[in-house]
């Protein structure tokens, strides 16, 4: 666009107070990856409309700047994806996790797309679990950090058939039993992540296990406030269900 003014659809990762009448706001775009931007949101002209700047609704984004922070000139609401309860608290968590591994102002068209489409599955009912499991392994593969499915991590050659394997996160799977830490792979679970198939229930504790020891070098030690959220609500029905 004209007068130096970027174009761009996208999302809203996380937004909080900058000074009096304006906040600052990290959006995943389609066409330059994650942006900081500075939003005015008070009542004068020209100001952003704070409540309707909101996770999970996909925008039409227009802002300006050099620095790295810029400013964000208006916004239009294109679609509203419907997330509440459990189903909300997962795309926080997807939010979280994006806002943590993504870097600035990189156009990641991989990763937006598969953004989109995880909360558009979340949305559409069903079991959460699968959806979150397909969105982590796809994220690590689209920021390559996804383990080989087809070479063994300790010996170099080709990943041999076997009952069971080992998963040592940073490095793959292997047939052979580390001298460390590692995860035991029950072969079902070995075919299902070549083929990106996650909706087996009984393999879901396997699945997490081992996109969650995947992730959790990049992630950091910071704990994830939608983690904590989720086992809030869990303890809440706990709770009531026992009344």
């Amino acid at each position: 666009m004209s007068n130096g003014t970027i174009e761009s659809t996208g999302f809203l990762l996380h937004s909080r107070r900058f000074r009096e009448n304006s906040r600052l706001v990290d959006v995943f775009t389609a066409d330059h990856g994650r942006v900081s931007l500075v939003a005015r949101v008070s009542g004068r002209p020209g100001s952003v409309g704070a409540a309707q700047l909101q996770p999970f609704r996909y925008l039409l984004l227009r802002w300006r700047g050099q620095r790295a922070l810029k400013n964000l000139q208006s916004f239009e609401a294109l679609e509203m994806i419907a997330l509440d309860g459990e189903a909300g608290i997962c795309g926080l968590y997807c939010n979280e996790v994006l806002l943590r591994l993504l870097p600035d102002v990189l156009p990641l068209p991989g990763v937006f797309h598969v953004y989109r489409q995880t909360l558009q599955r979340l949305a559409a009912g069903g079991p959460l679990a699968p959806s979150l499991r397909r969105f982590e392994w796809q994220l690590l593969s689209e920021l390559g950090y996804l383990a080989d499915l087809e070479v063994d991590c300790l010996t170099g050659a080709p990943l041999a058939d076997a009952e069971s394997y080992y998963f040592l996160p940073g490095e793959g799977f292997s047939v052979t039993m580390p001298g460390r830490d590692a995860l035991a792979v029950s072969r079902g679970v070995i075919e299902a992540l070549r083929r990106e198939q996650f909706d087996a229930a009984e393999m879901q504790r396997e699945f997490r296990s081992i996109t969650t020891a995947a992730l959790q070098p990049l992630l950091g030690s910071k704990p994830l406030q939608s983690r904590k959220l989720m086992q809030q609500l869990t303890q809440y029905r706990r709770e009531n269900d026992n009344d």
